[in-house]
Order: C-alpha cells, then sequence, then structure tokens
C-alpha cells in the first residue's frame, strides 16, 4: 500500500478500511510524504496526533481538519508557522487569538487579512507593515491614519501611499519615504508637495518608478533645470515634457541623449544641429539620426558614427552626398558599419566596395 500511495496520497481511499483508519499508519505515510488529509477518514481527520503531523509538514492541510481541531490552538499555531495563510481555515476564536495572529504574520504578513478585525491592533499591523507594506490595505482606516504605521508601510512600498488619509499625504516625512521607496508614488502626494523641488530632487533619485516623476511633477517644476536633468537622466524622453527653453539648453539635452538618443526628436532645432549633442545621440542609437538636422546627416563623423551604432538602416538617412561618396561608403563597409547590400546600385558595381566586403 505505501508503494502505491508513492504515486499520489489519493491512493489511500482504495486502501481497505483497516488500514484507511490505522493512525499508525497514516503517521507513517505523512513522515514521508504520501500522506494528505483531503482523503482521510473523518475519524483520522479528527485525530490531533495526524493533524498536528500533517499541518507541521503542509500548514494548509488544517483545510482539512475536523471543527474541533480547526480551533485546538497547538494544531493551528503548527500550522500557520509552517504557512501563515493557513489562519483562514482556523475558527473565529482562534482568528481573533494574538499569538495565532502573530505566528501567522511572521511566516507570511498577507495572512493578516485573515485576523479577526477587532485583533488586528497596533502591534499586530505594525508586525505585518514591516515585512509587506502592502498589507495596509488590509488594517482599519482608523490604523491608516497613524503616522507610525503608515512610515512602516511606504519605506517598504512607496505607491501604498494611496491608502493614506489625506493629511499623510501632505506630511513631509511620509511622502519622502514614500517617494524615496518608489518615486511613482508621488502621484499619491498632495499638491502642494507634487509642486516641492526637493520632494521631487527625492523621488528622482529613488531606485524605483523614477522614470514616471516628471509626467506628476506640477508645471513649475518642468522649466527647473536641476529637475529636467535628473528627470532626463533617468529617462532621457522626459525632454519632451520639459520648457521650450530648457529644450535648448545644451547640458540638459546633451543628458537626455546620452540617456536615449530618440530623445534627439523633443530638443529645439539649434540642439539637432549641434554636433557634439549629435553624435552623442547617434552613440546611444544610431537611428537618431533621423531627427538630426540637414547639415549633421551631411556629416562624415554623425553618419558614421550612427552606422557603428545602428548598421545599415541610419544610412538611409544621410545626405545624398554621403550616399554617392564611394570613398566613405568603402570606410563604412571596411569598418563593417554596413554590408554591400545597403548600398545604392552604383556603389555594388565599385570594385572598391565590393572588395571591402569580400
Amino acid at each position: 500500500m505505501e508503494l502505491a500511495c508513492k504515486s499520489g496520497p489519493a491512493a489511500i481511499k482504495f486502501a481497505s478500511e483497516r488500514l484507511r483508519n490505522d493512525p499508525e499508519f497514516a503517521l507513517d505515510l505523512i513522515e514521508k510524504g504520501f500522506y494528505a488529509l483531503e482523503c482521510a477518514p473523518p475519524g483520522l481527520r479528527s485525530d490531533k496526533q495526524v493533524v498536528l503531523a500533517a499541518c507541521a509538514i503542509d500548514g494548509t492541510q488544517l483545510e482539512f481538519a475536523g471543527d474541533d481541531l480547526q480551533g485546538d490552538k497547538e494544531v493551528v499555531l503548527a500550522a500557520v508557522k509552517h504557512a501563515g495563510k493557513a489562519l483562514r481555515y482556523a475558527n473565529d476564536k482562534l482568528k481573533g487569538d494574538k499569538e495565532v495572529v502573530l505566528a501567522a504574520i511572521r511566516k507570511d504578513p498577507v495572512a493578516i487579512k485573515f485576523a479577526v478585525p477587532s485583533c488586528v491592533d497596533k502591534e499586530v499591523a505594525a508586525a505585518a507593515l514591516e515585512l509587506d507594506g502592502n498589507t495596509l490595505k488590509f488594517v482599519s482606516e482608523q490604523l491608516r491614519a497613524d503616522k507610525e504605521l503608515v512610515l512602516l508601510a511606504v519605506r517598504s512600498s512607496g505607491r501604498v501611499l494611496g491608502l493614506a488619509p489625506e493629511h499623510l499625504r501632505n506630511d513631509e516625512d511620509v511622502v519622502a519615504a514614500a517617494v524615496g521607496a518608489n518615486g511613482a508614488a508621488l502621484k499619491f502626494a498632495s499638491r502642494g508637495l507634487k509642486a516641492d523641488k526637493e520632494m521631487a530632487l527625492t523621488a528622482l533619485k529613488a531606485g524605483q518608478g523614477a522614470e514616471r516623476v516628471f509626467e506628476m511633477v506640477k508645471e513649475g517644476l518642468s522649466a527647473d533645470k536641476d529637475i529636467v536633468k535628473a528627470a532626463v537622466a533617468v529617462k532621457g524622453k522626459n525632454l519632451k515634457l520639459a520648457s521650450e527653453y530648457l529644450k535648448g539648453d545644451k547640458e540638459v539635452v546633451l543628458g537626455a541623449v546620452s540617456q536615449n538618443g530618440l530623445a534627439l526628436k523633443d530638443c529645439s532645432e539649434g540642439m539637432r544641429d549641434d554636433k557634439d549633442i549629435v553624435l552623442a545621440a547617434v552613440q546611444n542609437c544610431g537611428s537618431a539620426i533621423e531627427f538630426a538636422s540637414e547639415a549633421q546627416r551631411d556629416d562624415a563623423d554623425v553618419v558614421s558614427a550612427a552606422c557603428k551604432s545602428g548598421g545599415s538602416v541610419p544610412l538611409s538617412y544621410a545626405s545624398d552626398r554621403l550616399k554617392g561618396d564611394a570613398r566613405f561608403i568603402t570606410s563604412l563597409i571596411k569598418y563593417q558599419c554596413i554590408t554591400l547590400e545597403a548600398t545604392a546600385d552604383e556603389h555594388r558595381n565599385d570594385r572598391s566596395c565590393v572588395s571591402k566586403e569580400t
């Protein structure tokens, strides 16, 4: 029979009635991992020794324990220490037992959602929030208004700032902690703090969500050079949201195109005609040459850099003069920037071009 149970715990259903109701046999199978309470007869589901053994290995087995054992503190503690969410299968009395609830939370903070609300005081909430800030959604509105608890939550999960009451979304300490953990939490800050330069800079330095911050700051900050420099450093395309003046600032634009060459599309005409800017853009992304000025697309250095970065595609944006220059095309083929296939027919019939390809 043991051999049969190796194929799956459900095999016990086909054992003789004597074996199915034998607690010693059940304990032996549990120890070897071949037994599930789900398949046990009612008598064994109410056998404390059998249920304890099963729950110590798999806490979720509490679901199949008899009603009396789902209300046994020793059994339930064994279950939640293995699987915190097994708290859902305890009876209401134990879902309101602080010791049991804390044991479950320490194993899995989300277990707090199965606790009786009256049991979830500040201590219980703090235990869950220290491990997972997202559990703020499972606590009462009264506890969500507690600054200490909200600080615990946002330090690990910044975006739960959205669950905090208005006065805490206007609290500098709370918002700074939230945007420091996830810059995108700035979305939930008060209007005043969205317009705060230092708060925006804190959000832009966050390891997570920083690329979305510039979309959330108040309009006045789009003309602040420090803010825009920080914004384009994490996402070059943020340049599109900057003031027109800063779209023509060389330092700002250089930062943007160095992060994402395609930001060249969003800068001023003057910057698209600046060789330093265009070179930085095409070195990051060869296809950015599409947005360069006509003069820059006629510059051999720029087109070469674009082809080195992006292969043959950028050549299509080069000036007709350069595309028709056999010596220039030969140099691109020589350094494996492009293939002969990408050139005009006249170059495919040019001995020097073909010889460099082969």
